[in-house]
């Protein structure tokens, strides 16, 4: 059955149609992606990037770090970029394009934030 009234065209369409393929069946074998439930993925992002800032802050106390601006700074940037990761995760009620934007920012920010550490090692401002 043509989706709304429009028949295929095109030699490779009519072939499709054929063997009775067309879009609409295409469309319904599709899995309904608009209201998809919790990323565990982005989940475990989230969790293992509040684990390892955790992790951070706990080895930077224990050395007596007096250089706190810098941590700090650093350590609420970790935070809240996991923090983004777990509300695209978990919130299922948002719209896709809506939770592509936050985990595109969280994953930018975690990124981001991985590569000035690699780069910062050794590095005393």
């Amino acid at each position: 059955m043509p989706i709304s009234g429009r028949a295929l065209s095109g030699p490779r369409s009519q072939a499709l149609a054929q063997w009775g393929y067309d879009r609409a069946m295409a469309h319904e074998a599709l899995p309904d992606r608009s209201n998809a439930g919790p990323s565990r993925v982005a989940v475990a992002a989230g969790v293992i990037g509040l684990v390892v800032d955790a992790v951070y802050l706990g080895i930077i106390l224990q050395e007596g770090e007096t250089n706190a601006g810098r941590v700090g700074v650093f350590s609420i940037l970790v935070a809240s970029f996991s923090v983004l990761a777990l509300v695209g995760g978990l919130a299922s009620g948002l719209s896709v394009g809506t939770r592509l934007v936050v985990l595109g920012a969280s994953i930018g920010g975690l990124l981001s934030a991985g590569i000035l550490g690699i780069f910062s090692v050794g590095l005393r401002c």
